[in-house]
């Protein structure tokens, strides 16, 4: 992801295939962060990841009417999502997700993540 320097927007990210479960079966954590292309995670008081929505666009979001139903969200990359013991998210391997993210960029160097 290629993050400007100062950055503060929202924008809307297709998740490659090779960044999502390839095999049908349930999701039963999410921990989302961010990371440097070195592997290392740059400090929230530089590059925060402020919130993020998944979506899948392979099923119908039956509150808003249309496609694109609304599995998980998150605010800072500090949280994260565990379903209790028996519960999960059902995902096919052949779904098509949609990341919605804010990432705040408190510095004025440009980055890649």
């Amino acid at each position: 992801i290629e993050v400007t320097s100062g950055q503060n927007r929202i924008v809307y990210k297709a998740v490659t295939a090779a960044d999502r479960p390839p095999v049908d079966g349930y999701i039963t954590a999410f921990r989302p962060n961010l990371t440097n292309l070195d592997g290392s995670i740059p400090k929230s008081s530089q590059i925060m990841f402020h919130h993020g929505v998944w979506i899948n666009l392979s099923r119908w979001d039956s509150t808003a009417g249309r496609m694109g139903e609304r599995f998980i969200g998150t605010g800072e990359e500090k949280t994260q999502v565990e379903f209790p013991p028996g519960f999960g998210y059902f995902h096919k391997g052949t779904d098509i997700w949609l990341l919605n993210h804010m990432i705040h960029n408190l510095t004025p160097a440009e980055t890649e993540l």
